[in-house]
């Protein structure tokens, strides 16, 4: 099982839910599910992991779960025309890895892929309504985003939303067992670290 998760859902208040099914299913108290110390020794790993994947996604394990947050390179590198947005991301971010915490061990996965400038669908419209307000085509509208806007982006054009969801491929398969609690980027190159 997949779940990927967007800001616009945890402003939507989905996010709750799933912090809700991981904190107090069926009446329990926050720590009492996970993190109770008695599945904190080796012999009870396996009901550990049970019980996370019923607590996440109410299954029997077997088919754990993965978690997969859409963020954005803005969490990282806030830019100061969308100082909200990048905080939402940084936000989410630091959700994703909290969970990815509150279910150690037990098989679930949980990531954050941080995407870079994107051509969306909401951004090739944007981008497109731009090009024909300035007089110009796309292509230029496109180079000057990454001459002016983006300039530390390596890739130096969008990248395709196919491009993206390559990373989600990877981080929802069985490939990506020892990947957890990270956040990958598929960014083009535009944060400025090598870490």
């Amino acid at each position: 099982m997949v779940s990927c998760v967007t800001s616009r859902e945890c402003l939507a208040g989905n996010l709750p839910a799933i912090v809700e099914g991981v904190s107090a299913p069926k009446g329990a108290t926050k720590r009492s599910n996970i993190n109770h110390s008695s599945f904190s020794r080796p012999e009870k790993q396996v009901n550990r992991r049970k019980a996370a994947s019923r607590i996440l996604c109410g299954r029997d394990a077997g088919d754990l779960p993965k978690f997969v947050f859409i963020s954005s390179e803005s969490a990282v590198q806030i830019p100061p025309e969308m100082v909200h947005y990048g905080t939402t991301k940084t936000a989410q971010v630091a959700v994703a890895r909290g969970i990815a915490e509150s279910v150690a061990g037990t098989g679930v996965t949980v990531n954050s892929i941080l995407a870079g400038p994107t051509e969306s669908e909401g951004v090739s419209g944007f981008v497109e309504a731009m090009a024909k307000q300035q007089n110009k085509s796309k292509q230029v509208i496109e180079k000057e985003f990454f001459e002016h806007v983006r300039p530390s982006s390596l890739l130096k054009r969008f990248a395709t939303v196919n491009e993206v969801a390559a990373m989600v491929s990877y981080v929802a398969s069985e490939l990506s067992s020892a990947t957890n609690g990270a956040a990958l980027r598929v960014d083009g190159g535009v944060v400025k670290a090598i870490l």
